[in-house]
Order: structure tokens, then sequence, then C-alpha cells
């Protein structure tokens, strides 16, 4: 299992290109910080942060940060799973020649049910092959 704590950044942040990270400019972006891999305020977008949103829905303050915890193994407690869908490029003002791929995520309880979202090539720095799932959970930070 990988944890990241992703925050709500307005502004600019980046996304991934091979190793090395190009800015986009955006409005209220999720992102994250993985120091060990090199990520600084890496981008989730395009779709993703559609899922971000709704899975943090009960999450206090959640744009300050939160715990997201992902595997490619179902693990206990998961509270959702994305279906590898396809290799392809970023929607959005955001879009470029970034190749990353593609996941469904089935929303219970939406108008619209399905979501679509993708992720950057940052996704190779935690797996060798794009997952066929991707099993995620999301817990508030723990005060200190």
């Amino acid at each position: 299992m990988i944890t990241i704590y992703p925050y709500k950044l307005p502004g600019s942040s980046y996304m991934m290109i091979d190793r090395t990270g190009i800015e986009v400019p955006g409005l209220d972006v999720w992102v994250f910080d993985d120091e060990q891999h090199g990520l600084h305020q890496e981008a989730l977008i395009s779709g993703t942060d559609e899922v971000i949103e709704f899975v943090t829905k009960d999450i206090p303050d959640a744009e300050k940060g939160f715990k997201l915890i992902f595997s490619d193994e179902m693990f206990e407690n998961y509270q959702l799973v994305g279906y590898w869908y396809k290799a392809g490029y970023a929607k959005g003002p955001w879009a470029s020649d970034i190749k990353g791929n593609w996941y469904l995520w089935n929303l219970p309880f939406q108008n619209n049910p399905k979501i679509y979202g993708w992720l950057c090539p940052a996704l190779f720095l935690y797996f060798e092959t794009a997952p066929s799932k991707l099993y995620i959970r999301v817990e508030p930070i723990k005060p200190k």
C-alpha cells in the first residue's frame, strides 16, 4: 500500500513528464508532494479531481490535506476501485502531449456514477506498469 497526502492548491501546480515537471496553470488544483520521488505539487486532474471531491466529502477541511492510501491489490476497508480504461492524454486547459492512463471509477449514489480519471506518468514511480485496478481509501489527517 502506498500513502500520499493530497491538498488543494490555488493557482499553479506541476505535472510529470517523464522524470521532469512542467507548470500547469489552474484554479484550486488537487496536488500532492512526495519528497522520496522528487514530486512537488504534483497535479491530480482530468476527472481524478472529481473522484477526490467525492471521496473526501465527509472529511472536514480536506482541502488542507488528507491521507490517501492506494494499492493495486484489494485491502481492508478500501472505499473505491478504479478500473484501467486506456492510455491517453489529459483533457482540459492543462491538456498537453503528456500520455498517462485513464481509470473508470464507479461513484455510488451519484447522478453520473461513472467518472473517468486521468493519472499522469508519475504513476510509474509507484508501479512498473499501469495496474488493471487501483483500490483507494481516504482518511483525515490525525492531529499531532
